[in-house]
């Protein structure tokens, strides 16, 4: 059982609102932390618990996560934005035989190079 919490379903969707109004992107898993007050650990326990917290906290965490896997869609901040999906634990699946490396020249032309077990295909893709 543990013991009670600091904070009651209604503070803590009191802190998440207040988190998401007065914060500017880039939203963060620790800056989510900090407002509701807990660390990383507690945030993931109550993402998989059921009941009040979960459905509260996980929504929030969905908000970051969306903000983030958005920006996969910009050539100037994918990489980044991949990355930090990565370390949150965000796996398509299709990473684990596959390498991709991608560099642009200065005329904003994109190479993107993709390896799958020998494969090897090259796209270009104007910026």
């Amino acid at each position: 059982m543990g013991r009670p919490r600091k904070l009651t379903p209604k503070q803590v969707q009191e802190r998440v609102d207040q988190y998401f109004a007065t914060t500017q992107p880039p939203w963060t898993i620790t800056g989510l932390c900090l407002a509701l007050e807990i660390d990383r650990t507690t945030l993931y326990f109550w993402i998989r618990e059921k009941g009040a917290y979960s459905t509260i906290v996980r929504k929030a965490h969905d908000r970051v996560q969306n903000y983030w896997e958005g920006l996969l869609s910009s050539i100037k901040t994918a990489r980044g934005a991949e990355f930090w999906l990565r370390c949150a634990g965000w796996d398509d699946g299709s990473s684990r035989n596959k390498k991709i490396e991608a560099e642009s020249n200065s005329k904003g032309i994109l190479k993107v190079t993709i390896s799958t077990t020998g494969d090897i295909k090259n796209d270009e893709v104007n910026v």
